[in-house]
């Protein structure tokens, strides 16, 4: 937004992303962090080196991200950095990396119930496949990550739907790009690119978090397949529908 809309709404954006970033800070969620970071970042590396940029969009991207990093770390303080610091304990049980141990537990449950244990299934049964000291000292625990999560829950045959799923958007958003850059539409070519990496960074922000029955997941999964549907499927029925009428009808004699 801070590269298509005017004067007035890029000074929004700015005031907003303050906020954003501030609230970043204050909720500490690794998960939400790597996120960010991941599709803030992939965004920010098409804006620069993609090379279907416009004119003054790589300064304004650079821009932007010396603005971005200057604001995070000016309103971060010791104890998101401490947080964050977490990340590299492979052994500390409050660690994201940590958390493997959960996800080994849910292959476990998963090796003997192949067809899923139902809502809040790895909750209720964690206690059957967890030591004491791996939960904490609490009964039940959290797997802590989205593919886990509707792994344990729907089965493997469901997290394979699910999969397919999302290869069959990117797939339709990839073909959609492809035909905005052969029609000249490069401003909207970002703005699908935008979709597909907000949606890139939720699947990492729940790699690491309970986010498989996010309602906000399916309707970023619904976005990005309207794009493809309003970019791609439906200009490719149009172009199909009018070659039908233009070719010449065959009499019954030839």
């Amino acid at each position: 937004m801070v590269w298509v809309s005017g004067r007035k709404a890029k000074i929004l954006c700015v005031v907003f992303g303050a906020f954003i970033a501030n609230g970043l800070v204050l909720f500490n969620s690794r998960g939400a962090f790597l996120g960010v970071l991941s599709s803030a970042g992939l965004f920010a590396v098409f804006m620069i080196f993609s090379r279907y940029r416009q004119k003054g969009q790589r300064a304004l991207a650079v821009v932007v991200v010396i603005m971005a990093m200057g604001g995070g770390l000016y309103v971060a303080d010791d104890t998101f950095w401490e947080r964050m610091g977490t990340l590299e304990n492979l052994e500390s049980g409050e660690s994201g990396s940590g958390r493997i141990q959960y996800w080994l537990a849910a292959l476990e449950m998963s090796v003997e119930h192949p067809l899923g244990m139902g809502v809040s299934g790895f909750n209720s049964l964690a206690s059957l496949y967890l030591t004491d000291e791996e939960r904490l000292g609490t009964e039940f625990r959290s797997v802590h990550s989205l593919w886990f999560q509707g792994l344990s829950e729907i089965g493997w045959h469901g997290l394979a739907f699910f999969l397919f799923m999302l290869w069959g958007v990117y797939r339709i958003s990839r073909l959609a790009r492809k035909r905005l850059i052969e029609a000249g539409e490069r401003t909207t070519y970002f703005k699908l690119l935008a979709l597909e990496c907000a949606l890139f960074g939720f699947l990492v922000a729940g790699t690491f978090t309970n986010q498989f029955r996010t309602e906000i997941l399916y309707w970023m999964i619904l976005l990005v397949a309207v794009a493809g549907k309003v970019y791609y499927l439906q200009p490719l029925a149009e172009e199909q529908s009018h070659q039908k009428k233009a070719s010449p009808k065959l009499s019954p004699h030839g």
